[in-house]
């Protein structure tokens, strides 16, 4: 009894370095009732801020249109403005009609292979989005073994 009690201790705080599927769709529901809240220009802002409270470790709310330009890089404000292809390891025009694709139906899963920022090689992604307009997406993702 007290070996698991101190086994349930020294575990309690054990925070993982990578964010989980659930995480990530947890942090885009999150990210839809704060744009219900305070608007989506601020909500915009907020995502993109380190200490806004949408970016995790390695997850973090994206935003991009249907043209494929981002509006909104959690991980990378410098990428705000730019196209999903010039995003290393990513078949771009498959992740944009896909993703529009599920926002089209109200949400869903995507799966694709990109250049993970942390480590430098190209690993797999499922990102869970939702629509927030006609012309814009957002979305979150976590990180898996590569896609054959």
């Amino acid at each position: 009894m007290q070996r698991s009690g101190q086994l349930e201790q020294a575990v309690q705080y054990i925070t993982l370095r990578q964010g989980s599927a659930d995480e990530a769709m947890a942090l885009v529901e999150r990210a839809k009732k704060h744009i219900s809240q305070v608007g989506l220009d601020q909500a915009m802002k907020d995502f993109q801020k380190r200490e806004g409270g949408f970016v995790d470790r390695d997850l973090y709310i994206f935003v991009f249109d249907r043209d494929g330009v981002y509006r909104v890089m959690g991980a990378d404000a410098a990428k705000v403005g730019t196209h999903l292809s010039e995003s290393p390891g990513l078949d771009a025009h498959k992740l944009i009609a896909d993703a529009w694709e599920r926002a089209d139906k109200g949400g869903g899963w995507v799966e694709y292979n990109i250049h993970n920022l942390a480590t430098g090689d190209v690993r797999g992604k499922s990102s869970f989005i939702l629509p927030i307009d006609q012309n814009r997406l957002m979305g979150c993702g976590a990180y898996r073994s590569a896609l054959l």
